[in-house]
């Protein structure tokens, strides 16, 4: 590409790329039970943005609880301050001592992950 005359084409990928709304996630262990909070930080979050934790955010799993591998999808609750938000998790079913991908679904988009990993104690 160093030469004289190069030309340069673009050309498609087939990638996709997921930009996360979630500047922080506060939680960082939930136990292996019901009702564990998720506290998040999300700019563009609404009360229909749903949750789940996840070994995978990247829509091959079917949406539901999977044993071992995927907690319920929730939808995102208010925290009382800005772009401050919780999901009540069930984490029941997930397995003790692995990392759980947190991902999220805006509305009209498809899952995708936040970046950000929960450990189930």
């Amino acid at each position: 590409l160093d030469g004289y005359k190069t030309v340069s084409s673009a050309a498609e990928t087939l990638l996709s790329v997921y930009v996360s709304p979630v500047q922080d996630v506060s939680t960082r262990t939930v136990w292996k039970g019901l009702d564990q909070n998720v506290s998040v930080e999300c700019s563009n979050c609404t009360a229909s943005t749903k949750l789940t934790l996840s070994l995978k955010c990247d829509g091959s799993l079917p949406v539901g609880e999977i044993v071992g591998q995927q907690s319920l999808v929730v939808n995102l609750q208010e925290a009382g301050e800005d772009n401050m938000w919780f999901a009540v998790v069930d984490a029941k079913t997930l397995s003790e001592g692995k990392h759980y991908r947190v991902c999220l679904e805006m509305e009209m988009a498809s899952m995708g992950d936040t970046g950000f990993r929960i450990y189930v104690s």
